[in-house]
């Protein structure tokens, strides 16, 4: 099972670019290297992406950001991960998650600015 990104709102413009709001529910083998969501219908590159919100954080002890492309880099379906961090009690730091089920976290609110994606068909 993978993640999935429900669309909430966008992409509209927002401050000289294109912005969109997911909600993604994290599935039960999330890895260390992150786990893909694929955003190619609405951008064809990222600017930027930050984790707004998700509900049950304080309680699961997980923090999350987004990796995004490399500047000048279009998105894939492979290339946009949220990484998941989770609270190391003895050196109070965050490690990675590796191989977690994340699925009971909740929904995860991310806020995604880019250049939208060019349709490729007319339909």
């Amino acid at each position: 099972m993978a993640a999935t990104a429900t669309k909430l709102r966008g992409p509209d413009v927002a401050g000289g670019c294109f912005e969109a709001i997911y909600e993604v529910q994290l599935d039960t083998s999330h890895a260390a290297n992150g786990e893909a969501i694929d955003l190619t219908d609405d951008f064809s590159y990222i600017y930027s992406a930050s984790c707004e919100a998700v509900e049950a954080v304080a309680d699961a002890g997980y923090q999350f950001t987004v990796k995004i492309p490399g500047n000048g880099v279009a998105v894939a379906s492979d290339n946009v991960l949220i990484l998941a961090h989770q609270s190391n009690n003895t050196a109070q730091a965050f490690d990675e998650a590796d191989t977690v089920d994340l699925s009971g976290v909740g929904e995860l609110r991310l806020v995604v600015k880019g250049k939208k994606a060019i349709p490729t068909s007319w339909a």
